[in-house]
């Protein structure tokens, strides 16, 4: 395997680590808070993290 892709498969991995994350965090916050604002406002402020 060629560093390029070993490079393209561990950020396609942290990726989808982050998104799951994401996921779990925004329905945490929508059971607690009962409001899916702040579901979006968690996945706008890990787009711009990334």
């Amino acid at each position: 395997m060629r560093r390029s892709e070993r490079q393209l498969l561990n950020w396609v991995f942290e990726s989808a680590v982050v998104i799951g994350l994401a996921a779990l965090g925004g329905q945490w916050l929508d059971k607690r808070l009962a409001t899916g604002a702040n579901c979006v406002s968690l996945l706008l402020l890990l787009a711009f993290a990334l």
